[in-house]
């Protein structure tokens, strides 16, 4: 978990909604930006944006997995969907680009999402044959999955469509992981956490981790906090 200003890491034993609740805990007064799996729905943010970045995976593995089969199998309204939904994820998530880098103002980007709704809704009107097609297509239009999560990086200034941030800060973990093996005991695994997260957001601060370190060795983890964070 994390955001561009620190990271903080968690090994357990579970992948089960009590871990997250643990982390964030049940009513979570902040912004979550998550795939859809399903441990993230216990903690309730107040705020939440599905990850446009999985959604258009999935819509292209569906058009793949479609267009394996022969023609005669194909359905061409199957694989229009998937063509649409995903030039319309890539395009919103252009508006929240555009947004970022000033060349779209916060407000004007806003006022896309009743547009984008709409397009959505027509995109969706239709049941399709295929099942991974029709899973999605109802996945995208119900309101207790992805329908109200889709835009909320619109609403939401500086907030990002897609996951990325995590994905991107867990490579090296998940590449030592396979290394390694997996840690051998609980106290090497808090020991792998907190480095983790202790150079993570030494990393996102863009400061120099030696002279830090060496300072959290001689005066203990307070000095590290105070430099690490206005508000220590």
């Amino acid at each position: 978990a994390g955001n561009p200003n620190f990271g903080f890491f968690h090994i357990d034993l579970s992948r089960s909604s009590q871990v997250a609740l643990d982390i964030f805990g049940s009513n979570f007064s902040g912004n979550l930006v998550a795939d859809d799996y399903a441990a993230y729905n216990a903690i309730n943010a107040q705020n939440r944006q599905s990850c446009l970045a999985h959604l258009l995976r999935k819509s292209r593995e569906i058009s793949d997995l479609i267009s394996a089969f022969p023609k005669s199998q194909q359905h061409p309204h199957d694989l229009l969907f998937c063509d649409r939904i995903k030039t319309f994820l890539s395009q919103a998530c252009g508006i929240g680009r555009r947004r970022d880098t000033g060349s779209l103002s916060f407000t004007a980007a806003k006022d896309r999402i009743p547009s984008l709704y709409r397009r959505l809704q027509s995109i969706c009107k239709n049941t399709l044959h295929h099942p991974d097609a029709e899973n999605l297509r109802q996945r995208l239009m119900d309101p207790n999955r992805d329908y109200h999560r889709l835009f909320t990086f619109l609403k939401i200034n500086r907030m990002p469509p897609t996951n990325n941030y995590a994905e991107q800060i867990l490579r090296h973990p998940v590449i030592f992981r396979k290394i390694i093996f997996g840690n051998r005991s609980e106290l090497g695994a808090i020991a792998l956490e907190i480095n983790l997260s202790v150079f993570n957001t030494i990393k996102c601060r863009s400061l120099n981790p030696i002279p830090l370190i060496k300072d959290l060795f001689l005066n203990g983890h307070r000095h590290l906090s105070k430099a690490l964070f206005d508000d220590s």
